[in-house]
């Protein structure tokens, strides 16, 4: 549905080219109210557990299915002559960007988990603790390179090619 509705928006926006905004805002904003309207919805229900198990992330379903949908088409109408004219600066930025960014999101990150900023609720407790007594160094260096992996493809995408 929400592939949907981002190929849908992604037209319109084309089109009508707005000074502001981008179609991944429009499809944030979507997700987020309609994880709160599901999240009150089986707040709601007796069947709680049967609501959220039917909602569950399919990895077969979003490898097989959606992200071939997503990443095809953007390779397939990116403007070869221009990619490849700016070849270097496109392995130069994107590399140094992502080695930068790996350097400072991992530093951050790892200040925060020591510093005990970063903190989940314990329902065994029933209190608030810190999320480095579950955490190490290398789950911080998993969840930073996940993070920078799609900064560059992100800010590919932003970049109007016109003629």
């Amino acid at each position: 549905m929400f592939l949907s509705l981002y190929f849908v928006f992604e037209a319109y926006l084309e089109q009508n080219r707005p000074k502001f905004g981008h179609t991944t805002g429009i499809i944030v904003i979507m997700g987020i109210l309609l994880s709160y309207v599901i999240y009150k919805a089986a707040e709601s229900n007796k069947d709680e557990k049967l609501v959220l198990d039917d909602l569950r992330f399919s990895e077969s379903l979003f490898f097989n299915l959606i992200l071939p949908l997503i990443v095809f088409p953007s390779g397939y109408n990116m403007r070869r002559k221009k990619f490849f004219k700016n070849i270097g600066t496109i392995m130069k930025f994107g590399f140094l960007g992502t080695i930068i960014c790996f350097s400072l999101y991992t530093a951050m990150c790892y200040g925060a988990l020591q510093m005990c900023w970063l903190k989940k609720y314990d329902e065994l407790k029933g209190e608030e603790v810190c999320l480095s007594d579950y955490m190490g160094i290398f789950e911080v260096l998993s969840i930073c390179a996940l993070l920078c992996s799609s900064d560059v493809i992100a800010a590919i995408a932003m970049i109007n090619y016109s003629d």
